[in-house]
């Protein structure tokens, strides 16, 4: 029985590889159920099987932690510890993790460069599983504080707009406006920035 189970669990790792480099290499065109079967060796209805649909699979992948990182990645802390931090702080914490997690994964960023092309079902799956993230995150920040600005969450919202635009800027050709951004130091000016930007955006509500 535990064979099987880790069988299982291989086999969908397989697949799901096979959706991600479909995704860098070809978009999301080359995507469907019997090319996946053909590119990772297996019958497709397998795929069925796990994942009930091509929807099903996609939604699979980018809520998986290779696609996107966790809400324990992005915090990096025990709660008790996280919750025991100034709103501020917690805010800058999760802020600056999600810039590193993001920086950790350069097969997310040509993809989300390809959702940007406007296909519809992968835009409406991505843009469910980030919303998810995104509320899982902005109760983390939340967390029995007195009510956070009105303003806080699409402030959030515009900064990691910024973090992912300069993410897909430095994948093809790494540079955004007057920054270079295979450079270190422009790198360091960058995240100075966003260190400026949240020391002054309103956190609590006055």
């Amino acid at each position: 029985m535990e064979s099987t189970k880790k069988n299982k669990e291989h086999t969908k790792r397989r697949i799901l590889r096979t959706v991600e480099r479909l995704l860098v290499e070809e978009g999301f065109s080359a995507l469907g159920i019997n090319r996946i079967a053909n590119e990772t060796g297996v019958a497709k209805v397998l795929i069925y099987r796990y994942f009930g649909d091509l929807e099903g699979l996609i939604n699979a992948f980018v809520t998986s932690e290779d696609f996107w990182p966790t809400r324990a990645e992005i915090i990096d802390l025990p709660d008790d510890e996280f919750f025991q931090m100034a709103l501020r702080e917690r805010i800058k914490r999760v802020m600056f993790n999600f810039a590193a997690a993001l920086g950790k994964r350069p097969e997310t960023m040509a993809i989300l460069a390809w959702e940007m092309s406007g296909n519809p079902t992968l835009t409406r799956v991505m843009e469910d599983a980030l919303g998810q993230f995104a509320n899982q995150i902005s109760e983390s920040l939340s967390h029995n504080d007195k009510p956070v600005h009105s303003q806080l969450k699409p402030m959030l919202s515009v900064l990691s707009a910024g973090m992912i635009h300069l993410g897909m800027a430095y994948q093809h050709h790494q540079r955004f406006a007057s920054l270079r951004l295979e450079s270190p130091d422009d790198w360091k000016r960058v995240l100075k920035a966003f260190s400026t930007l949240l020391d002054n955006i309103p956190v609590e509500q006055s």
